[in-house]
C-alpha cells in the first residue's frame, strides 16, 4: 500500500516537456504606435544573447501574446510565427538604410513588402519611423541606433531573422532582396539552425523574454 501510495502522490510524467524558463511579465501582441510589445520582447533577447548591435526580423515574428508563466519549447514555437533562417551581417549605416527600404517601402512597380502593420519589421537596438501613405502602404522615415542618428559610414553588426520566400516570391510580395546585401550576410549557424534554436539558446542566457522597447513610430 505504501509503495502504491508513493507512486500516486509523487507521480512524475517522464514524457512531459522540460520547462525552459518562467516568464514573469506578460506582453500584448496588439500593434500600437510603437510596434508590438510581444514582438519586441522576443527580438531583444536574440540581439542581447548574440552580442549584436542591431537585430531585425523579416516582418511578423510573433503570432500571439506573451503570457506570464512556465514555457516549454513547444509553447515558444506556438508563439513564434514559423521557423525562420538566422543570418549575421556587417552592414554600413548606408546599407542598413537600403535594407530597411527593402523591408518597408512600396517599390516603383507597386510591389509592397508590408501590406499591413503586423508585417512591419521588428527591430532591436534600432528605431525607425514610417508614414502610412495609404492603407497598408508605408514610407520609411528616420532611423536611429539606440536613440542616436544612424551613421552612413559606420559598420554595424546585424542579426537578421526571417525567410526570403514570402518577400521574394512573385505570388506574394515580389520584393527580392538587393543582391549585394544578400551576398554580405552569412548563415549565423550551420546544420539548419533556425530561429527556434536561436531563441532557445538566447533564453539560456537571458532567462526571460526581455522588456519591450519602442522600436517604431
Amino acid at each position: 500500500y505504501e509503495d502504491f501510495n508513493a507512486q500516486i502522490t509523487n507521480y512524475v510524467n517522464l514524457e512531459a516537456e522540460e520547462v525552459l524558463f518562467t516568464q514573469k511579465k506578460a506582453y500584448s501582441n496588439d500593434f500600437g504606435v510603437h510596434g508590438t510589445a510581444a514582438g519586441s520582447s522576443l527580438m531583444n533577447p536574440l540581439r542581447a544573447a548574440n552580442d549584436d548591435q542591431i537585430a531585425t526580423s523579416y516582418a511578423s515574428e510573433v503570432s500571439s501574446p506573451i503570457f506570464a508563466g512556465d514555457y516549454t519549447m513547444q509553447q515558444i514555437k506556438w508563439i513564434m510565427t514559423y521557423k525562420n533562417d538566422v543570418y549575421r551581417s556587417e552592414y554600413t549605416g548606408a546599407e542598413i538604410r537600403r535594407f530597411m527600404d527593402w523591408l518597408v517601402n512600396v517599390k516603383e512597380d507597386g510591389s509592397n513588402p508590408v501590406r499591413h502593420r503586423n508585417l512591419l519589421p521588428i527591430t532591436s537596438g534600432m528605431e525607425y519611423t514610417v508614414t502610412e501613405t495609404e492603407r497598408g502602404k508605408f514610407t520609411l522615415g528616420d532611423i536611429t541606433v539606440n536613440g542616436q542618428p544612424l551613421e552612413d559610414d559606420t559598420v554595424y553588426t546585424v542579426l537578421l531573422v526571417g525567410a526570403d520566400t514570402y518577400l521574394e516570391h512573385p505570388t506574394f510580395c515580389n520584393c527580392p532582396m538587393p543582391e549585394d546585401l544578400k551576398e554580405k550576410r552569412e548563415d549565423r549557424y550551420v546544420d539548419q539552425y533556425t530561429s527556434y534554436d536561436c531563441i532557445r539558446d538566447a533564453l539560456a542566457k537571458t532567462k526571460q523574454l526581455l522588456e519591450p522597447t519602442e522600436y517604431v513610430t
